[in-house]
C-alpha cells in the first residue's frame, strides 16, 4: 500500500499526496491508476510526490534489541 498524505485543511491547494514508487524500496504500483481512482471516484483532488517519512524503531525483546530504519532517508539503526 502507498504511503499518502492529505492534511484537510480549507486551503484551495490541499490534496491527497501519493507517495511516487522508489524502485527496490517500496512496493511497484500503479500510482496513475489510483490517482485516477480517487480524482474521478472519489473526487479527490490527487498530488504524487516523494515522501520520506524519516521513521524508525527500536523494539526491545527478551534476546536483545531489534531495529529498523525506514530506506527512503539517511540513517542506520545499531547497538550492541
Amino acid at each position: 500500500m502507498p504511503h499518502y498524505q492529505n492534511t484537510n485543511s480549507s486551503s484551495s491547494t490541499s490534496a491527497t499526496v501519493l507517495e511516487a514508487p522508489i524502485p527496490g524500496v517500496t512496493l511497484d504500483y500503479d500510482v496513475a491508476a489510483l490517482e485516477s481512482d480517487l480524482e474521478e471516484g472519489r473526487g479527490h483532488a490527487v498530488g504524487i510526490t516523494t515522501l520520506t517519512s524519516g521513521l524508525s524503531l527500536i523494539q526491545v525483546t527478551p534476546g536483545g534489541f531489534v531495529g529498523g530504519a525506514d530506506m527512503r532517508r539517511d540513517g542506520a539503526i545499531g547497538g550492541r
